[in-house]
């Protein structure tokens, strides 16, 4: 891949920036082809930019480094793509010397997973050389970039290169080349396909010619035939089939979920029978395919595409085929727009129904897994989650049993695999208060007979109710007390008879209720410490392949006892060994794993003590609570995520937004010393922000990065600082440095729909600093330079922008309370 080339602009009225990189699938060639072919590309260059004037297009960026020349060798593939975004929805399009680029055999164009607009040349070859643009338009105005592209002689070149042929069906075709010397070898490939002699291809050698006959030719052999040396020079031809078929279908079409597919063939005369295939099955018009034939055009048509309709789409008449490999992508974005229409359907005193809306499609539809609903109860500030999953399918939800009554704000955002939509806020507040419910229930407590035992129960709200033994009612007496204050109740047996072992003691209040069997026993068994003996179980920790213990003091010192784990004897062997001495019982648990865990039991005449054993693993990370959180960066600088394992040499891995990032990234590198881990960006943009993990088995570290962008207007200039919201009603509060700033002669807070903008007057070097737009807690971060110049007259610089209306910012922000940056077209060469 050649070195990518940026172009940066700015003037008062924002910034432009774009850069450029040729990706070709082998290894990389040098830069700089022989002089002469770039001397002449060059000045093909010149004349191209002079008619593009004479057109009244607009002129490309300037820059200091002048157009960047890339080369690729005859015979390997080229990749050119860009990223383009906008609203409405940019129309994209590959241009070579100013005339489209058509797709065919060895052109595809088409936009991958990450919304890149891709045009891949195969099999490149001399002609193939020139200048290619990608530009891209809306309402707003027009952008593009370009970058020259030169073909190059392999290293070895062969002394006769193969012609391109046009044969008719039936007939018979050869391809002639000479390689440098008689004893060179050679091999010939139907695109990616070695060939070799048959019936069908006939392969001659003729001192340093070589010829490649194809028999007996039909459609499917309409492609391009390569000659390649054991050296790995190549040279390229194509066959021309002169068949039935005018018009046949791309070697690629590629679509987005919900997007319509259109498949078009033209034949020279009327030819049968006619069938539309996938993946070899033929296909049936109804539903979402739609077949139709008008004269020699036949059309396939598939509406709301999804993944499984991905595969070798192929049209067949008579001996005709031709055939396309169908592609279906989903977009890897969040949602970009809020759900709508919000309602609030029913209304009781302790519930709510809402719905909504889900939110528009727009030009590029995202898919959505569902709906993240949160409350927040007026006069504070933390919002919370209303279902306990991560999101609920439908656009409607039932709130209730909140903890107390209060006066609540409700909110909802569509979620999907890479994030969530800006929020929708209901109008207003709803007054709710809780659902009698029972808080925190009745818990067994082991009673000694003879002693007392108190039994308690929480209700979320104040309610009269009963306390039940075997189904009959309690009253107050010497015997029961039963107590009430506030929404705790609570019920005091006195002289504990040991018939009440096993008996139900239940409570009820306003037909909810809560209930226990009761454990009585009787005295001489107890703990070794007294005032645990109330406790349901008694917490023993215990370290993976460590020992635990589990010990018990006895009145009866020669009482025999039986050890349980979770209500089954354990039995004799290695695991486990029973130590006795006078008064004590021991339990030994050798090499503890994480199976060991659970409730263990010593049982003697019928009295028991409980233990909860709990096993504690090995801590992934050191200093976790400190670890992580949120890591701010300046566009086009470096960032870096540190973490530290308990253990040297432990393997880690990186993710972002969920998705796991390759050791061979280009954009961020791996650092792994000892127990210290390190994910190092050398160069941040925008779309680089979200959410990073490194994590050893279930365990992580987070990190949120933050990018912060920068702003460099003239001074003495204005400079603008805009954001957009999702609703016109939303207020935002401007910041620098932290400080609140309001309408002033320096500064400008103007609010216009959904947009918001701070403008600061003749900016001067004190301007400079950190700027923020904040509304419910979350905010737009930008980074103002000034820019002095020194003798300089004129204009500062030029863009590529026909209109200035079209503004250029390096991101688009999606922040969570319905802030967004402005929708702009952006364009920029990727790998």
């Amino acid at each position: 891949m050649a070195a990518p080339t940026r172009f940066h602009a700015e003037n008062p009225l924002g910034a432009a920036s774009a850069a450029a990189a040729l990706t070709v699938d082998a290894d990389a060639d040098a830069v700089s082809p022989p002089g002469a072919s770039t001397a002449m590309l060059l000045a093909h260059l010149q004349r191209r930019r002079e008619a593009m004037r004479a057109e009244g297009a607009p002129a490309s960026p300037p820059s200091r480094a002048g157009t960047r020349t890339c080369t690729v060798t005859e015979g390997k593939h080229a990749r050119l793509s860009c990223y383009v975004t906008g609203e409405p929805k940019p129309e994209t399009v590959w241009k070579k010397d100013g005339q489209l680029v058509a797709e065919g055999r060895r052109h595809v164009v088409y936009e991958d997973a990450q919304e890149n607009f891709v045009l891949k040349i195969l099999f490149c070859k001399q002609s193939d050389c020139g200048l290619y643009t990608c530009t891209a338009s809306n309402l707003v105005g027009q952008t593009y970039s370009s970058v020259l592209v030169v073909v190059r002689e392999p290293s070895v070149p062969f002394k006769k290169r193969l012609q391109d042929l046009e044969v008719p069906e039936k007939g018979s075709a050869t391809f002639r080349c000479e390689v440098p010397l008689p004893a060179t070898e050679s091999a010939w490939y139907k695109e990616e396909t070695r060939l070799w002699a048959s019936a069908k291809y006939r392969i001659e050698e003729a001192g340093t010619e070589r010829r490649l006959t194809v028999l007996n030719v039909s459609s499917d052999d309409d492609a391009v035939y390569i000659c390649e040396t054991a050296e790995g020079s190549r040279t390229v031809a194509e066959l021309a089939v002169q068949g039935n078929l005018l018009r046949r279908l791309p070697r690629k079409t590629a679509v987005r979920v919900g997007d319509t597919a259109m498949f078009c063939v033209q034949l020279a005369k009327p030819e049968g029978p006619v069938s539309w295939l996938r993946n070899q099955k033929e296909m049936v018009a109804g539903g979402r395919v739609a077949i139709t034939a008008e004269g020699t055009c036949h059309t396939l048509i598939i509406s709301q595409c999804s993944l499984e309709d991905m595969g070798e789409v192929a049209f067949v008449a008579g001996d005709c085929r031709t055939s396309t490999q169908f592609c279906v992508s989903a977009p890897r974005r969040p949602p970009l727009h809020a759900p709508e229409g919000p309602v609030v359907k029913a209304k009781t005193e302790s519930s709510v129904t809402l719905s909504w809306s889900p939110p528009p499609h727009g030009d590029r539809p995202v898919a959505i897994d569902g709906y993240l609903v949160e409350k927040k109860r007026l006069g504070t500030y933390t919002w919370s989650r209303c279902h306990k999953d991560e999101c609920v399918a439908t656009p409607e939800l039932t709130v209730a049993g909140v903890a107390e009554e209060g006066e609540f704000q409700f909110r909802v955002s569509a979620v999907n695999t890479f994030g969530q939509s800006p929020y929708l806020e209901f109008p207003g507040t709803i007054h709710l208060a809780p659902q009698l419910a029972v808080k925190t229930p009745l818990k067994a407590v082991e009673a000694v007979e003879g002693g007392e035992v108190t039994f308690s129960v929480d209700l979320t709200t104040a309610s009269a109710g009963e306390w039940f033994l075997d189904g009959k009612a309690l009253r107050a007496s010497s015997v029961y007390v039963i107590h009430c204050a506030g929404t705790r109740h609570t019920l005091t047996i006195r002289s504990v008879p040991v018939s009440l072992h096993g008996a139900e003691l239940k409570f009820v209040a306003n037909g909810i209720e809560s209930s226990i069997r009761m454990e009585v026993r009787a005295p001489g068994l107890t703990t070794k410490r007294p005032a645990a003996a109330a406790a349901a179980a008694r917490e023993v920790l215990a370290r993976l392949h460590e020992e635990a213990q589990l010990l018990a003091e006895l009145s009866d010192q020669a009482a025999a006892v039986t050890w349980l784990k979770d209500g089954h004897t354990l039995p004799p062997g290695p695991k486990y060994e029973v130590q006795a001495s006078a008064g004590r019982r021991a339990l030994l648990v050798r090499d503890v794993k994480r199976e060991d865990a659970g409730l263990y039991e010593c049982v003697s005449h019928g009295s028991r003590i409980a233990y909860q054993l709990l096993v504690q693993g090995l801590t992934p990370f050191l200093h976790k609570d400190t670890a992580g959180g949120c890591v701010d960066a300046v566009a086009g600088g470096p960032a870096c995520f540190e973490c530290e394992t308990s253990e040297a040499h432990t393997r880690v891995h990186w993710y972002k937004d969920g998705v796991e990032l390759s050791k061979a990234s280009q954009c961020f590198s791996q650092e792994d010393e000892g127990t210290r881990h390190r994910l190092v960006a050398a160069s941040v943009t925008a779309r680089d922000e979200g959410t990073y993990s490194c994590r050893v088995g279930e365990d992580s570290v987070d990190f949120r990065l933050r990018v912060c962008v920068k702003c460099r207007p003239v001074a003495g200039a204005s400079a603008t600082l805009s954001c957009e919201v999702a609703q016109a009603q939303t207020e935002v509060t401007w910041y620098k440095n932290d400080k609140k700033l309001s309408s002033s002669s320096k500064v400008r807070v103007e609010a216009t729909g959904r947009g918001r903008r701070l403008v600061v007057q003749q900016a001067g070097k004190a301007d400079a600093g950190e700027y923020s737009c904040e509304a419910g807690g979350q905010k737009v971060s930008f980074h103002l330079d000034v820019t002095v110049l020194c003798g300089s007259s004129g204009t500062l610089l030029q863009t590529a922008w026909k209109s200035e209306s079209l503004t250029v910012r390096p991101q688009q922000w999606d922040i969570e309370d319905g802030i967004s940056g402005p929708v702009v077209v952006w364009l920029s060469w990727l790998c």
